[in-house]
């Protein structure tokens, strides 16, 4: 008897939690971040006195983002053909 009354028991238990409704957003998960209307600017310049290149970069990321950005990696890789400055 008491046997079965725990199958039942479990049983009951397991179709319920089967039919109720999940609420993820209610369990304390993370929410997607948003990241609209992020704006990239650059800028070159080039001294004629070292023949330098200069590089500036701008990123701007609206306060009705909720992602951050923490870092950007721009890779300045030397091409293949590339030219060695001493």
């Amino acid at each position: 008897m008491r046997q079965s009354l725990r199958i039942v028991i479990s049983t009951l238990i397991i179709v319920a939690g089967l039919t109720l409704p999940l609420k993820a957003e209610q369990v304390g998960l993370m929410p997607v971040p948003v990241f609209q209307n992020v704006q990239v600017q650059s800028q070159v310049f080039f001294n004629l006195t070292t023949g330098l290149y200069t590089y500036s970069y701008t990123i701007t990321n609206p306060v009705t983002n909720t992602g951050e950005i923490w870092s950007i990696d721009i890779d300045i890789t030397k091409p293949q053909a590339g030219y060695n400055i001493h």
